[in-house]
């Protein structure tokens, strides 16, 4: 929330977590006299109903919630391919980290990255088609074999960097086998610090190696990784892969956690999600 909305909640008496998450939002009289005190604010109605879930969730220690209390179906596929890519300061994808296993049998999980360390000539135009290249023979490979095949990612970068790359035309065919498994969270679940890749799958208990992984620290360690002058880039190279290859692994882990898990997910009702 703003500054004037916690202001306002302030104002009406609401001035803790444990308060917020009490608040009633079936009293029509409080609710009116909330948006009264912010008319200008967008969508006020829905960023209140969030906040007090978010409190509720807080106050319960529950941080990951089911939207709806109905059948759950987790995508899958025979053929999973979880795939996310790393950009540089200039914007250049350096990096498509691929994982593909078979079904939900992650012993048979390889990570299959398409990197280059030195500077693009052609925008990484390139190395984007070395990797669709190999996305086309594996989900061919998978049709010819009587299989399904899925290309998880998660949000939107990696199609948005793909069509601008190679243009929509010429990768319309791969994205048909394209999951979004944001938009599968966004759908299902609230997040109570949000649906980011890293918030939901430490909820769920998977971890990175290192503690400050992350797609900016990342660029600072290529800038090291590019440096053949610098005596740690073999390290960062390194852990740039290492860091992009727990990427790829924890969307699936997220996939095989909810399966595995949904029964026992808190459900919103459970909490008593808010609703106006």
């Amino acid at each position: 929330l703003s500054i004037r909305e916690w202001l306002t909640l302030q104002a009406l008496g609401v001035t803790s977590t444990s308060e917020l998450a009490q608040v009633d939002l079936t009293d029509a009289e409080w609710v009116a006299a909330y948006l009264d005190r912010i008319p200008h604010q967008s969508s006020a109605e829905k960023r209140l109903s969030d906040a007090v879930t978010r409190a509720r969730m807080i106050e319960a220690d529950v941080k990951l919630a089911r939207t709806d209390a109905g059948p759950l179906e987790v995508p899958a596929a025979d053929v999973e391919i979880d795939f996310d890519i790393e950009w540089d300061t200039d914007e250049q994808v350096y990096l498509w980290g691929a994982r593909k296993r078979l079904g939900q049998d992650d012993s048979t999980a390889e990570y299959v990255p398409f990197v280059s360390w030195d500077e693009m000539n052609d925008g990484g135009v390139a190395l984007a088609e070395e990797f669709v290249s190999w996305l086309r023979s594996e989900i061919q490979a998978a049709q010819s074999a009587g299989q399904s095949i899925a290309v998880f990612h998660y949000t939107s970068p990696e199609v948005r960097y793909l069509e601008e790359l190679l243009g929509d035309e010429s990768v319309r065919d791969v994205l048909e086998f394209f999951i979004d498994l944001h938009a599968f969270m966004k759908e299902n679940f609230f997040g109570v610090e949000g649906l980011g890749l890293k918030k939901v799958a430490n909820a769920l208990g998977f971890s990175w190696s290192s503690d400050d992984a992350g797609g900016l620290q990342s660029q600072t360690w290529l800038q090291m990784a590019r440096d053949v002058a610098e005596s740690e880039h073999e390290v960062m190279r390194a852990r740039i892969l290492e860091y992009n290859e727990e990427d790829v692994k924890a969307t699936a882990v997220i996939r095989d956690r909810i399966a595995s898990q949904t029964a026992t997910l808190t459900d919103n009702n459970e909490i008593a999600t808010p609703s106006l």
